[in-house]
C-alpha cells in the first residue's frame, strides 16, 4: 500500500484510500503486538496491575467510543448504557479498558451488516461491577465456547472468513479479568448471538483521591491554548522524534528537540528560567537515560526546576512506571503515542 501512495501521490482519492489501508493494517500490527506481549507476561506472571482512582463510567464510554467508526462502517447500531454515574473506583483501568475494547470489537466483527450491539455497566454489591455486551451477531456453539479463551482460536464462518483477527483477544480478556480477580461468562447460540459479561471487583477511593478522579476528569474536558508555548523533547530516535515533534505541533506547541539525556539536561540549564511548559522524556537513550537526565534537572539550583516531566517510553511494566515516579516524573505516555493521550495528560498537570 505504500507503494500505491507513492504512485499515486498527484492522485487524492486514491491516495487517501492507500492512507487509510496503510493506518488500519498498522493498527492490526500493533493491536496483534502487544496481545502477544500481553500474553507472554500473563504466562510468565510478569503481568502487574496499576491501581489507581479513574472514573468507572468515562472509562467504558471512552474505551467504546473509539470503536463507533467500525460499526458505522457496517451500519450496526451500537448502544451503551450504565447506571453508574460518576462513579470512581481504584483499580487497573487500563486493564479494564483492554477487557471491553476486545470484547466489543470482537461484536462487531462477528456481527452481520446492521445488526446490534448493546454494552451496559452495573454497580453490583460488595463494591463489584458488571460489564455486558450483548450482540445478534453469528454466535458460537458450546464447543467452540469451551475453546474460545485458548490462544489463537478464532470463530469460523463464511461471512466472517475475511475478518482480520489474532485469536488471542479473549485469551487477553481472561486474562486480565482473573488478574483483576474477576469472572467471565459467556451465552451463545449459533445464529442467535452472543452475550458476554465481565463481573469484576473495584476498591472504594478515599474522599482525596475521588476529588482528585473527579477534577482531572473535568479538567481534561477543559480547552487549553498551547499556541506557542515551548516544551523539550528529549529522544534519541530520529523517525520517533519526528513522529513526537509533529504530534506536540498538531496542538500548537513548538518542540526543542535533544538526541539524548545529557543534551536535554545541558539545553535545560542554558534555557531562561520557566522557557519549556513540560519536558517530555524517553527511557532509554544513549550517553545519558531519561532517569538520570530527570534526576539531574530535579537535582539543579533554578526555580523552575520542579518543570512537568513526563515520561514517552514503549517500556509498560509497574516496576518501569515506579522508576519513572522514583526519578521525579509527573506522568507517563506510552508509545506509541497519540495526540488524545498528549493533550489529556498536559491538561491533568496543568494548573488552570
Amino acid at each position: 500500500m505504500t507503494q500505491i501512495a507513492k504512485k499515486y501521490k498527484s492522485d487524492p482519492d486514491k491516495l487517501d484510500h492507500a492512507l487509510e489501508h496503510i493506518a488500519s493494517e498498522g493498527n492490526y500490527l500493533l493491536t496483534m503486538i502487544n496481545s502477544i506481549l500481553d500474553i507472554n507476561q500473563l504466562e510468565y506472571g510478569h503481568m502487574e496491575l496499576i491501581n489507581k482512582p479513574f472514573d468507572l463510567e468515562e472509562c467504558m464510554y471512552d474505551s467504546i467510543q473509539m470503536l463507533r467508526p467500525l460499526a458505522k462502517k457496517k451500519e450496526q447500531t451500537l448502544r451503551i448504557s450504565s447506571d453508574v454515574h460518576e462513579h470512581i473506583v481504584v483499580g487497573d483501568s487500563g486493564h479494564f479498558s483492554q477487557i471491553m475494547v476486545n470484547i466489543v470489537s470482537n461484536a462487531i466483527k462477528y456481527t452481520d451488516i446492521g445488526g446490534e450491539i448493546n454494552v451496559l455497566l452495573e454497580a453490583l454489591p460488595e463494591n463489584r461491577y458488571r460489564f455486558t455486551c450483548t450482540d445478534n451477531g453469528i454466535g458460537m456453539d458450546q464447543e467452540f465456547i469451551q475453546h474460545i479463551c485458548e490462544d489463537y482460536s478464532r470463530a469460523e464462518d463464511s461471512r466472517t472468513s475475511s475478518s482480520e483477527g489474532t485469536g488471542l483477544g479473549m485469551s487477553v480478556v481472561k486474562g486480565f479479568t482473573e488478574l483483576m480477580h474477576g469472572t467471565l461468562e459467556i451465552k451463545s447460540e449459533p445464529g442467535k448471538g452472543s452475550t458476554f459479561i465481565i463481573e469484576t471487583p473495584f476498591a472504594e477511593p478515599t474522599q482525596k483521591e475521588r476529588e482528585i478522579a473527579l477534577k482531572s476528569a473535568s479538567d481534561s474536558q477543559m480547552n487549553i491554548d498551547f499556541k506557542g508555548k515551548k516544551v523539550l523533547l528529549a529522544e534519541d530516535n530520529t523517525l520517533n522524534a519526528e513522529i513526537a515533534t509533529e504530534l506536540l505541533e498538531n496542538i500548537g506547541l513548538v518542540a526543542d528537540w535533544a538526541e539524548n539525556g545529557e543534551l536535554a539536561v545541558q539545553k535545560f540549564e542554558q534555557s531562561e528560567n520557566h522557557t519549556y511548559l513540560a519536558i517530555f522524556m524517553d527511557m532509554q537513550m544513549p550517553v545519558m537515560d531519561g532517569i538520570d537526565a530527570t534526576k539531574k534537572i530535579r537535582a539543579l539550583d533554578r526555580p523552575d526546576k520542579d518543570i512537568l516531566i513526563f515520561a514517552m517510553t514503549a517500556n509498560t511494566l509497574t516496576k518501569d512506571r515506579q522508576r519513572c515516579e522514583e526519578a521525579g516524573m509527573n506522568g507517563y505516555i506510552s508509545k506509541p503515542i497519540n495526540l488524545k493521550e498528549i493533550e489529556k495528560t498536559l491538561k491533568e498537570h496543568i494548573d488552570i
